[in-house]
């Protein structure tokens, strides 16, 4: 009780310091945060209400008050839609934040959502390689992968080690597996690691009902890259990839060649050959 006293005491000389400038974005953005932790709701409202004022002014705390906003789950239609109307407006909107406020107006406005999906993809075309990336990594964070394809066709693709991964990816999450076993065929084009080669081509292989040795023998090919390599985020990663595929013992023959650099690693890798190996029956 004393310690919940201490706190609502300390919150109290925190609001009276913060109200001496109300007027203040940092301490409007302060304030709000408060509120929005206080367990009634009226009080939660009125940190609403301040991250709206605050929304609404030049101040750089703006940007964040128009993030919160559009995480709030009781964002109504009309507000999701003054939220777009603002970010359009601000001179300087980073596209993280647009596209958090885009994907909120989408959910309440799914009639809209294609026409979304196309307007952003219009503003795009012609910008800086970073937004491309951006943009890319949105349609994937929207499981919009057709989308994707349509903006980003292979020979586009292609271009930019930044934005290929993202057409490679759309292609398995759909389950495209013949046409990205063409585009493997070219694989001078792809300008990808060893590893990366051969873990697509593990997964290819699976995904189009290749027999089990076809996609060992792939995998143990891209566990000697991954060892050749001499990293432990390689060997790591292809650990990952040859358990997901079902391999256990090509995962474990990956960990058992990491080197740890310090005790907490030795320790934590240990942990894991040992999850492996009692997952699966001691093997």
């Amino acid at each position: 009780a004393r310690k919940q006293g201490d706190t609502a005491r300390a919150e109290s000389l925190l609001r009276q310091a913060l109200m001496k400038d109300p007027s203040d974005p940092a301490s409007i953005l302060r304030l709000a945060t408060l509120d929005l932790g206080n367990p009634m709701a009226e009080i939660q409202q009125s940190g609403w209400d301040r991250l709206w004022e605050l929304a609404n002014t030049d101040a750089k705390e703006s940007l964040v008050a128009i993030d919160q906003l559009a995480s709030n789950p009781l964002t109504t239609s009309p507000q999701s839609a003054a939220l777009l109307d603002l970010a359009s407006k601000k001179a300087s909107v980073p596209p993280r934040l647009r596209y958090h406020v885009v994907s909120a107006f989408m959910r309440l406005h799914t009639a809209d959502r294609d026409a979304m999906l196309n307007l952003e993809a219009s503003r795009v075309v012609g910008r800086p390689e970073e937004e491309m990336e951006a943009f890319c990594q949105w349609l994937t964070d929207e499981n919009e992968h057709e989308h994707l394809l349509k903006f980003l066709p292979f020979e586009k693709a292609v271009t930019s080690a930044r934005t290929l991964p993202f057409h490679l990816n759309a292609l398995m999450r759909l389950g495209r597996w013949s046409e990205l076993s063409q585009v493997l065929k070219d694989e001078k084009r792809l300008h990808l690691d060893a590893l990366s080669i051969a873990e697509l081509r593990a997964k290819c292989a699976r995904g189009l009902g290749e027999p089990p040795q076809v996609i060992r023998d792939l995998l143990e090919r891209g566990r000697e890259f991954a060892i050749a390599a001499r990293t432990t985020a390689g060997l790591d990663r292809f650990a990952n990839v040859s358990l997901a595929l079902g391999y256990p013992d090509i995962a474990l023959a990956c960990l058992k060649s990491v080197a740890p650099t310090s005790a907490a690693q030795r320790e934590a890798l240990y942990d894991r050959i040992m999850s492996i190996q009692r997952s699966e029956g001691d093997m």
